[in-house]
């Protein structure tokens, strides 16, 4: 629903992810694509509506993901980088979630609307397999080797990478979710 800011969600398409912070590596993805989003399930939800505040976990059977990177750093203690495509199976994803907002009155109205202040994200992904095309340029054996390395130790792998993930999805996501609620009051989006 490009009119409202609202991108499908099957495929998802994200133009670009960059995580970097201090534990050693920068990931940049970019043209992602993520099938399976639209086969979630709502396991609970938490709704406080007079504190503006949503509480929630989602699950997913199974994700594909694909798209482009540029990766350099450290990751299992293994030196690593490339750019190039990827592709990704991710199985058996959750997500608990927490989105804050508050109310505000836009000018010349009585109605209260509501703008999303924060998203905190914890995920777990139980199992999965990643393949990075080009690791180390035209070193194709290292490449091979380090995917496999990263495949045997694919949770270890998610979880080193872990606060990354959920930082920049929390971004993404709420931005997303302002784009959705702006312009309506918040009765109209949550009504009593």
């Amino acid at each position: 629903m490009p009119e409202y800011k609202v991108p499908s969600i099957e495929p998802l398409h994200i133009d670009k992810l960059i995580a970097g912070d201090g534990i050693g590596i920068t990931v940049t993805t970019t043209n992602i694509e993520v099938y399976g989003c639209s086969n979630f399930t709502i396991n609970r939800m938490d709704a406080d509506l007079p504190g503006c505040k949503f509480d929630f976990d989602i699950s997913f059977d199974h994700l594909k993901i694909t798209g482009k990177y540029n990766i350099d750093g450290r990751i299992l203690l293994i030196p690593i980088k490339g750019q190039g495509t990827m592709g990704s199976d991710v199985y058996d994803a959750k997500a608990k979630c927490s989105l804050k907002c508050e109310l505000f009155k836009e000018k010349g109205s009585n109605d209260d609307f509501a703008h999303f202040t924060g998203l905190e994200m914890a995920i777990d992904v139980n199992k999965g397999k990643l393949h990075l095309d080009n690791l180390f340029g035209n070193e194709r054996l290292l490449g091979e080797v380090i995917n496999t390395a990263i495949n045997l130790n694919f949770r270890q792998f998610i979880e080193e990478l872990k606060p990354l993930i959920q930082k920049t999805l929390s971004e993404f996501m709420l931005v997303t979710a302002n784009n959705i609620i702006s312009g309506y009051t918040y009765e109209t989006v949550f009504p009593n």
